[in-house]
């Protein structure tokens, strides 16, 4: 079992209620374990289901025996269900849910304090009539039937869509309700206000089929009620408030009361009641969540002159001649033709509409997708001016669903939405179709039964159980009915007959009628309003699911001959709930396929990837746009039964006991798309399967290999990594912890796609912190128009790289800020730094539609191209089309469905995020064979046609007065393969001395053989044709890319000319391609040489993504996208090995030269240098700090040119540089070396003088810090310096210091006496000493002789 099969949707025949489907041979009682309900989304038991998601995910469900001789798949479509009487039209048993009700039901609605008690003038009355199939009502029952009488369960006129006889019809179970707890009624009937008007309570119909009858019952909760003010001794059965009527032979019955125990109420798939409500919130917030497809448009319905609507029987008594001139002419007469019936009256009303009496809302769908998803605003829906509604449906694929999402755009969410109907419904026509085309049906009589027109009556039908209405936002929604007020020339006729012996019916106009609220303006399809509640005002044709209160209610009276009838319609069709299934939902009598999305460790892919269903392989496989899948569906966004991210299962019943064959047609951001193709065989009715039992390339061809089938244990579609992020940091070799800035590095591609590709990578060191979009200010713009906007990274310095993207890029795309305004509507433009992806800048685009009066095509005769045209091409021609729009100042886009066919450009076109090109003129430029569709848009103006593009050919020419042979053939095949081709040739068209035949070149390689062989020169073995190969020299080079004479060198000695057969040209085979290969070579090599190769090229077609980067990557170069500095992060890598080089280290830091590999593997990095990286972790990559120098002088302080030797230091750090923290830290005890001058034989060491002068310091191999230096030994005759020198070696002042110079470091001289034994010397101080004396006793002489003298 798939995870979330427990929570499965249960749609069931309708938008909820599909139980479990049991595979073939397996049956199951009601109450067994296994008849637990499928539901859509897993959210309640997601929980309790965490622990298995691993395995449960990929069990299949069911499998089926493979079995080729099974039928190719295909839709299952279920019996028609068709409109009729009870007791004449019954259709299938209905194993849905036809009505819920959240809280309270009524037929009428609640006045002012009636939720507090009730009264005898409690409930406002309504003319509301019916109510089909099985109802489940929570809360409480409340009824005022103004007709006298309300019928449940069987209808007289309706779907005749029933549940299984013996079920449940009308379930109450009063425990969720919006009364006071105090007000003991939980079903209560109210008599009609309308005098004359005889009253009964609700009334339980039966219906006979299969010669039973159905013997429907009922549950309600509380004890019986009577029709209020029913006398407590009056015991008639029809005056209680809910009754069965009798049927066969029996009477009138009670129905069953007190109910408590509601456990056994369910549908036909045994979904219990007390389950829908959340079923009903959950699946409605999923479906609004699922991209729209298609798209709509506002506007006016067109005027109409003698509209009519008939009431549902009419047609069939207007069968009845009214006169004798309609007897004649073959009709019958009512006393003839009458049956049991003494009499009947019937209406039809006509009206004229012009242009602005009703609006009209047209939903394009996208042609293709299995479900259309449209997104309507509530603006669009809500009563505007009391104009009716109309609605139009078109270019929807024959068996697609139809899903609506309303979206609250005016009050915020939960807005009230009020809406009127309109009396006209259209369905049919393309996408370029108008209203009035003979392929567009105006349905709204589809429900006449006995009508001429199958085609509108077989539609109604069908287009009722294609729609679901999804109300997710509102709090809750009025839909009033038709009105006359806005037609003019209103006619009302009544068809009657009297009296049974009346020989004719009478046709009476009844002037002065009208309506203002008339329920036969009907709505078509299902109907969801899960988080409030739904007053209908109108006939509801499919499901109702109501998350609170349902009313029923019709106030007003029609007037009819200028009196108030007794009803709310015009033509006497009052409110009727019709039964019909929505198609999107399970039927069991088809069968569901699912399968699992997985990475290549078999765990589930995000939500994302889309995929097609096909039921044959060559459909699979077929490159022709007109062949179309039988279902699209794309995992969580659309058409996906099961909420499971990573289960698919497509919301499409599927033809039991066949073969479908599914293919991935997108994939999610990091993967590669899938292109296998996979079958799943599918089994027995009502089952869901998933084994896939084969698996097929793209070209069909069936794959063996493991490995190549990308197909974990039998139901895991595998993708592989496209490429995934790569981190390393940058770190200090002596702390780990800290990283290191501003290195730069080279990166290489060893292997796989990118093989021997290089780039360069820079480190990020500037973090984002706001980007802003236009300077925040929001845009307006006209579609068809262009506007760019600029996208600011703050702050200063921070790469200005951003990806763009459109949140509706079906209103307005963008390209590298360039804008392109598309289609009316608000999108949001979002601008991500690439640095930083969470940090984004964001501006609101409005489009307005322009105002297109007409737009038409012209090819370059100026010839009309019309709507529906097909345009043949040869491949590599092409053709230039001109759109013409009124008003000009309106540019058109144009866009090709099928780009591998055909190729648009044109000059200053303005690409959008689908492929498609906004120019007046654009050239379509024919690639391959086959057919695409181009479609030119402007306003609300659409031109459709298709290219058929003929596949490109080689006209080969061949003398017959070279040879004569019975018959001529030619052969050539590709001579770097196998595979041989042979064609007869003709006598030329052109040149009947010449034999010709045209050969397609996509069977030629780049390399080709020909060979002229006669008919006496092949041998014939059955299908087998072996000719005997070339002459050396004749191979034929062909590379599509030559634009002039391709010619390559004849060994044979044949020479090659340009010249064609007389009367031959190229322009003049039309039908064939512009290559003409000429036989002119000698005839005894009887070779054919290459002469003319006019192939135009290939013209790429202008793409662009809604979600694109600039200003990141270029050629050589890749991103770093992690801001912190020192920390890398590239993404995208993808598979293969790769070599990662430093190119420029940190500052201060030794380049490493080292070469770093690591692996990219299914997304996953294995670092094989450096090692030990954990799987996905960041690397580790280490620098080496440089070491620094310092180199100072010893000079005398007299002369400091004179270095003096014999100096000692004392070197000492004081500090080490902490690079955590960016801050130098006091070592404890600093670390002191000796240092003395060194003169000779120095050497390199560390801490020592390596400088070989005298007096010349340098000290190298110093790690990061703070020194001092002090001179511990002065040199001789100098005094010791008492300075000290300190500086940094490491980060200084924002740069890394590694050189200090300390400069000349003096000294003073000092007196030295001379040492014993120094005779020569010793003289000398002595004499010196003696000189001292002398000169100082000769002053003390001197000064005591003056001092005498005074």
């Amino acid at each position: 079992m798939f995870e979330g099969d427990e929570m499965r949707q249960l749609l069931t025949n309708g938008v909820i209620g599909a139980g479990l489907r049991h595979c073939s041979g397996m049956r199951m009682k009601e109450a067994s374990a296994a008849s637990r309900a499928h539901a859509l989304t897993a959210a309640i038991l997601a929980v309790s289901m965490m622990a298995t998601v691993a395995l449960t995910a990929l069990i299949p469900v069911c499998s089926a025996k493979a079995d080729d001789t099974l039928a190719d798949g295909a839709i299952f479509v279920p019996s028609n269900i068709s409109m009729g009487d009870n007791g004449t039209s019954v259709n299938d048993v209905d194993t849905g849910l036809a009505t819920f009700v959240g809280r309270d039901f009524y037929v009428g609605k609640p006045k002012e304090g009636d939720r507090q008690s009730l009264t005898a003038d409690s409930i406002d009355g309504s003319w509301a009539a019916e109510m089909e199939g099985q109802t489940f009502v929570r809360g409480r029952y409340m009824q005022r039937a103004q007709k006298g009488f309300f019928t449940i369960g069987t209808v007289a006129f309706g779907a005749q869509y029933q549940p299984a006889n013996g079920s449940t019809i009308l379930a109450v179970e009063g425990t969720n309700s919006a009364f006071d707890n105090s007000v003991q009624s939980i079903v209560q009937a109210w008599p009609s206000t309308i005098t004359g008007t005889s009253t009964q309570g609700g009334g339980i119909l039966q219906v006979r089929r299969n010669n039973e009858w159905s013997n429907f019952s009922t549950k309600l909760a509380g004890s019986r009620t009577k029709v209020w003010g029913t006398a407590d001794n009056d015991d008639t059965i029809k005056l209680r408030s809910i009754y069965q009527y009798g049927y066969s032979n029996t009477n009138d019955s009670d129905a069953q009361w007190n109910i408590k125990d509601f456990s056994t109420v369910k549908d036909g798939q045994g979904n219990s009641i007390d389950i829908y409500g959340t079923k009903v919130t959950n699946d409605s917030a999923t479906q609004k969540s699922w991209t729209s497809n298609g798209t709509v448009v506002s506007g006016f319905a067109p005027a109409q002159s003698e509209y009519v609507r008939k009431k549902y029987d009419y047609d069939k008594y207007d069968a009845f001649a009214k006169n004798e001139a309609e007897k004649n002419n073959g009709k019958r007469t009512w006393a003839a033709g009458r049956g049991a019936e003494t009499s009947f009256s019937t209406y039809k009303a006509s009206m004229d509409f012009a242009q602005d009496s009703e609006r009209l809302l047209t939903f394009t769908g996208d042609g293709t997708s299995s479900l259309q998803i449209f997104e309507v605003s509530a603006s669009l829906l809500n009563v505007n001016n009391d104009k009716g509604l109309d609605f139009w449906f078109r270019n929807i694929p024959e068996n697609a669903s139809i899903l609506i999402n309303v979206v609250d755009d005016t009050t915020g969410a939960n807005t009230p939405i009020v809406m009127r109907t309109g009396w006209r419904f259209w369905y049919g026509g393309t996408a370029s179709s108008d209203i009035s085309d003979g392929n567009v049906y105006e349905i709204s009589n589809g429900y006449v039964t006995g009508s001429d027109s199958q085609t509108e009556s077989a539609l109604y039908s069908k287009v009722a159980q294609k729609i679901m209405w999804n109300f997710a936002d509102a709090s809750s929604v009025t839909i009033m009915g038709g009105t006359t007020q806005n037609a003019s020339n209103v006619n009302l006729t009544k068809l009657h007959a009297d009296r049974a012996n009346d020989w004719y019916t009478q046709e009476t106009s009844m002037s002065g009628s009208s309506v203002t609220d008339d329920p036969a303006a009907a709505m078509l399809g299902s109907i969801m309003v899960p988080n409030g509640s739904f007053e209908s005002h109108v006939t509801t044709n499919g499901r109702v699911y109501v998350g609170q209160d349902f009313m029923m209610y019709n106030p007003t009276q029609a007037t009819m001959n200028g009196t108030l009838a007794k009803t709310a319609s015009i033509i006497d069709m009052d409110q009727e709930r019709h039964n019909f299934p929505w198609t999107a939902s399970y039927n069991p009598q088809g069968v569901r396929i699912k399968w699992n999305k997985v990475d290549s460790d078999g765990n589930k892919l995000k939500a994302g990837t889309t995929w097609a269903v096909y039921g044959s392989l060559s459909a699979a496989t077929s490159a022709d746009p007109t062949v179309k899948p039988l279902a699209t569906v794309g995992d969580n966004i659309a058409n996906d039964a099961d909420s499971t991210v990573g289960v698919i299962e497509p919301m499409t019943d599927l033809n039991p006991n066949s073969t479908y064959y599914i293919k991935e047609t997108g994939t999610i951001e990091g993967y590669v798309q899938n292109t296998n193709i996979y079958r799943i065989v599918a089994g027995e009715a009502g089952g869901t399967y998933s084994t896939i039992d084969k698996v097929y390339n793209s070209a069909g061809i069936e794959i063996t290999d493991n490995d190549s089938r990308l197909l974990h244990l039998n139901t895991g579609i595998v993708n592989k990594a496209s490429g995934t992020a790569v981190e390393w940091k940058k770190t200090d070799a002596e702390q780990d912890s800290a990283t290191l800035t501003g290195s730069t590095w080279q990166l290489k591609a060893t292997s796989g796609s990118d093989a021997n590709k290089t780039w360069t990578i820079d480190d990020n060191r500037v973090k984002v912190t706001k980007v802003t979009v236009n300077g925040g200010a929001d845009v307006s713009m006209e579609s068809s128009t262009t506007q760019t906007v600029a996208a600011t990274v703050l702050p200063e310095g921070t790469p200005q790289s951003v990806t763009w993207s459109s949140t509706a890029p079906d209103v307005a795309s963008v390209t590298a800020g360039t804008i392109t305004a598309l289609t009316k509507g608000k999108t949001t433009i979002r601008a991500c730094s690439t640095s930083d992806a969470s940090v984004c800048g964001s501006i609101t685009v409005t489009v307005t539609g322009p105002e297109v009066a007409a737009l038409s095509v012209t090819n370059e005769s100026g010839e009309t191209v019309a709507n529906g045209d097909m345009i043949s091409l040869t491949q590599g021609g092409s053709i230039t089309l001109t759109a013409t729009v009124t008003p000009d100042s309106v540019t058109p886009v144009w866009k090709v469905k099928d780009f591998a066919v055909a190729s648009l450009t044109a000059d200053s076109a303005t690409s959008t995020s689908d492929g498609a090109i906004r120019a007046k003129s654009v050239t379509i430029n024919a690639l391959q064979a086959g057919i695409a569709a181009i479609t030119v848009s402007a306003g609300d103006k659409t031109n459709t046609f298709q290219v058929q593009v003929q596949e490109l050919k080689a006209m080969v020419y061949f003398p017959k007065s070279w040879k004569t042979w019975s018959s001529y053939y030619l052969a050539y095949w590709d001579s770097t393969g196998s595979t041989q081709y042979f064609e007869e040739m003709s006598i030329s068209s052109c040149n009947s001395n010449y034999y010709s035949v045209s050969i397609p070149l996509s069977q030629a390689g780049s390399s080709w053989r020909f060979k002229v062989i006669g008919g006496s020169n092949w041998t014939n073995a059955g299908n087998n044709r072996i000719w005997p190969d070339a002459k050396a020299g004749s191979e034929i080079k062909f590379s599509g890319t030559q634009t002039n004479t391709l010619y390559v060198g004849i060994q044979g000695g044949g020479t090659a000319s340009s010249d064609l057969p007389s009367g031959c040209s190229i322009a003049s085979q039309s039908n064939e391609s512009r290559i003409a290969v000429v036989s002119v070579a000698d005839e005894s090599n009887q070779q054919l040489e290459p002469v003319t190769y006019l192939l135009a090229k290939s013209a790429v077609p202008m793409l662009a993504s809604s979600d694109n980067t600039v200003d990141c990557s270029n050629d050589g170069h890749r991103c770093d996208v992690n801001s912190n500095p020192g920390e890398f992060k590239i993404e995208d890598v993808t598979d293969g090995d790769y070599e990662l080089t430093e190119t420029t280290a940190p500052e201060g830091y030794d380049k490493s030269n080292e070469t770093y590999r690591f692996t990219v593997a299914n997304g996953q990095v294995t670092w094989t240098n450096p090692s030990g990286v954990t799987s996905g972790a960041t690397a580790l990559i280490a620098n080496t700090r440089k070491t620094g120098s310092v180199t100072w002088n010893k000079v005398s302080s007299e002369a400091s040119d004179t270095k003096l030797g014999g100096s000692e230091w004392k070197l000492t750090q004081l500090s080490a540089w902490n690079v955590a923290i960016s801050q130098y830290e006091k070592l404890p005890n600093g670390v002191e070396h000796a240092i003395a001058d060194c003169v000779e034989n120095c050497g390199t060491d560390s801490f020592h003088d390596i400088a070989s002068g005298k007096g010349e310091f340098n000290v190298t191999g110093l790690p990061w810090g703070e020194y001092q230096l002090i001179e511990t030994k002065a040199p001789d005759g100098f005094n010791l310096t008492n300075a000290v020198t300190t500086f940094t070696i490491g980060p200084n002042s924002g740069s890394v210091s590694l050189s200090v110079d300390g400069g000349n470091i003096a000294n003073t001289p000092s007196v030295i006496l001379p040492e014993a034994g120094g005779g020569g010397d010793m003289k000398i101080y002595a004499a010196g000493l003696l000189a001292a004396v002398v000169a100082i006793m000769a002053g003390l002489l001197a000064l005591e002789a003056k001092e005498r003298q005074q």
